[in-house]
């Protein structure tokens, strides 16, 4: 919840993070670069108007509640998230069938939202780019690689100061949430104690430290620009 918070406010052009449209421009194209563009956390797509089930006409429930953990609306169509850092996909038995949770939200934001038909586009995202069981409509896409395209940020030269930490920081949370790093942070600093110990080794140790974590060189960048 607090990464889907937090990637909410980043992606919301009007949110005063200093940045506007560019981690909507990077992660998702100039299209979807827009002021207007809306970006949501936890919007329920089977039912958007309120917050009862919707029931077929003899009372049985036609869809479970499905929460969307970002939804991004842009005036081309609509932009769907839901991100994964550890757990796998929730599976329920639907009517007698075993449903995923991505094939279950892909049949309630069809209905929940028919007017987007064919301007859509839904992204699994989890730390390193896990495929989805069953539901190939969903487009995988990985922590990892989100935060190389906002690393690309750190260029432009049009960054206030204030969007530069913003970002920064941003980054780091990525680094060391979701993508795990915060249980190798004390074999990395051992590794930088033999480093500092002994200079000479330094192609050795940094294999090593690339092995354990191989976004080594997009951390001492983001180390490298901290103020």
């Amino acid at each position: 919840m607090r990464f889907t918070q937090l990637l909410r406010y980043f992606l919301d052009p009007r949110a005063p993070h200093g940045l506007g449209i560019r981690p909507l421009r990077a992660l998702f194209g100039a299209e979807v670069a827009r002021e207007d563009t809306t970006v949501e956390a936890e919007v329920r797509l089977d039912h958007p108007e309120n917050d009862e089930t919707p029931e077929s006409a003899d009372g049985a429930e036609t869809f479970r509640a499905s929460y969307l953990d970002i939804f991004i609306r842009h005036s081309g169509g609509a932009i769907l998230v839901e991100q994964k850092l550890g757990a796998a996909e929730s599976v329920e038995d639907a009517n007698g069938t075993c449903v995923t949770q991505l094939a279950r939200y892909s049949r309630a934001f069809q209905a929940g939202f028919p007017h987007y038909e064919g301007r859509s586009r839904k992204y699994f995202l989890t730390p390193t780019g896990r495929v989805p069981h069953d539901d190939d409509s969903w487009l995988v896409d990985s922590h990892a690689a989100w935060v190389a395209r906002l690393a690309d940020l750190l260029d432009d030269e049009g960054l206030s100061a204030l969007g530069r930490f913003n970002l920064l920081s941003l980054l780091w949370e990525l680094l060391v949430g979701p993508l795990a790093m915060d249980v190798r942070l004390e074999q990395l600093g051992r590794l930088a104690d033999e480093l500092l110990g002994e200079p000479k080794r330094y192609p050795s140790v940094r294999r090593r430290a690339v092995d354990l974590f191989p976004h080594l060189d997009l951390l001492l960048r983001i180390v490298k620009a901290l103020p």
